[in-house]
C-alpha cells in the first residue's frame, strides 16, 4: 500500500464527512462560499453570517487535496513541496486543481481543453437541475470564462439564426414566382439576397437580444435586498445568469428558427402561424426557469421563483420601452 492511500484510508477512519476540521492541520484560508465569512475555527457547518449550511468536506477538502504531478495526498504536510516527486506547490493552486479536475466546465479548462469543455458546459446548462448538483458554491467562479461563453453564445447565434432565416426566405420562394400547378423551386440567384435579408433582419433582432441578456443581469444585481439578507457576491450571480443565457440561447433560439422554418415552408393556416410566432415567447420562459433553478439550488435562496419571474418582466418592460423610444 503507498503512503498516500495509506494516509487517505487513516483520514476516512478518523474523520467523518460531517465532522468539522482539525484546524491545525489546514494551511489555508477558509471562507463562506456565498458570503465570503470566515470560518477557520467553527465547529459546526453552518456559517454565522449568512446562515448557510454546507458540508465540511465541499467547504475544506485538505484530505482530498492531491500533488498535481504524481497525485500523492498533500494531506498533513507542513513544506509547500511533495515528498513524492518533488514538485513545488501552493495551496491555492492544489485548490484550484481539485476543482478543475472533478468538474468538466469552461471557467477551468478555458486554457487546456476550450472546446470540449465549452461542449460539456453547455450539455450541463440545458439541464439546470444537473448543473446546478454538479456545480456548487465551494467552486470558485471565474468572471472571464463566464463572460466568454455568453459573447460565444452571442456569436453563434449570429452567424446560425441568420443563415436559417435566409434559407427559410429562400425556399418560401419570396425572390421566386408560384407556377399555376404548384410552388416553383426558387433559383440560386435568390439566394444570396434571401441569405443577406436574414441578416438584416438579425441586425434588428440581435441588438434587442442582447439588450434584453444586459439587462437581465442588471435586474438582477439591483435586487439588493435579497442579496444583502443572503450575503451573495455578485460573482455567483453573474454564474447562474451566464449559464442561464448560455443554455437557452442556443437551444431555444435556433429551435425556434427552425419551427418558424418549418411553418413557413410546410405549413399555410394562419392559426399555426400565430401559435409558431408566440412561441418566441418560450425563450424568456426557459431563461426564467434557469434563473429559478439556479436561485434555489445554487444560492439557496427562498425567494428563488419570485427573483426570477421580476427579473424578466424587468428586462422584458425596460427593453420594450427603449425600443419603442428608439422607433420614434
Amino acid at each position: 500500500m503507498s503512503a498516500s492511500q495509506a494516509i487517505s484510508d487513516s483520514v476516512d477512519q478518523d474523520k467523518g464527512a460531517s465532522d468539522a476540521p482539525n484546524w491545525d492541520q489546514v494551511p489555508f484560508d477558509v471562507e463562506c462560499a456565498r458570503c465570503g465569512h470566515d470560518l477557520c475555527g467553527l465547529s459546526e457547518p453552518k456559517c454565522t453570517s449568512c446562515g448557510l449550511e454546507f458540508d465540511w468536506s465541499d467547504a475544506v477538502p485538505i484530505e482530498k487535496l492531491l500533488c498535481s504531478h504524481c497525485d500523492y495526498h498533500l494531506y498533513g504536510l507542513s513544506e509547500t513541496r511533495c515528498p513524492e516527486c518533488g514538485e513545488p506547490f501552493t495551496w491555492p493552486e492544489a485548490l484550484d486543481d481539485y476543482h478543475r479536475r472533478k468538474k468538466p466546465l469552461f471557467e477551468y479548462w478555458w486554457r487546456k481543453k476550450p472546446f470540449s469543455s465549452l461542449c460539456s458546459s453547455w450539455w450541463l446548462s440545458i439541464r439546470p437541475w444537473k448543473l446546478w448538483q454538479v456545480v456548487d458554491m465551494h467552486d470558485p467562479p471565474r468572471g472571464r470564462p463566464l463572460l466568454v461563453i455568453v459573447v460565444v453564445a452571442f456569436v453563434t447565434l449570429a452567424l446560425l439564426v441568420p443563415t436559417i432565416t435566409g434559407v427559410a426566405l429562400w425556399l418560401n420562394g419570396w425572390f421566386g414566382e408560384y407556377l399555376p400547378g404548384g410552388w416553383r423551386i426558387p433559383g440560386l440567384a435568390d439566394f444570396v439576397p434571401a441569405i443577406s435579408l436574414g441578416f438584416e433582419i438579425w441586425l434588428r433582432v440581435g441588438p434587442v437580444l442582447a439588450l434584453w441578456c444586459m439587462t437581465s443581469l442588471g435586474t438582477l444585481m439591483i435586487f439588493r435586498e435579497s442579496m444583502r439578507i443572503y450575503r451573495v457576491r455578485p460573482v455567483h450571480v453573474l454564474r447562474v445568469w451566464a449559464y442561464a443565457f448560455f443554455g437557452v440561447l442556443l437551444l431555444m433560439v435556433p429551435a425556434w428558427s427552425v419551427v418558424m422554418f418549418v411553418a413557413t415552408i410546410l405549413f399555410t393556416s394562419p392559426l399555426f402561424h400565430v401559435a409558431s410566432s408566440y412561441s418566441v415567447w418560450l425563450i424568456p420562459a426557459g431563461i426564467t426557469f434557469c434563473l429559478w433553478v439556479g436561485y434555489k439550488r445554487y444560492l439557496h435562496m427562498r425567494h428563488s421563483l419570485a427573483v426570477a419571474i421580476a427579473s424578466q418582466v424587468i428586462a422584458i418592460l425596460a427593453v420594450a420601452v427603449v425600443v419603442v423610444v428608439l422607433a420614434r
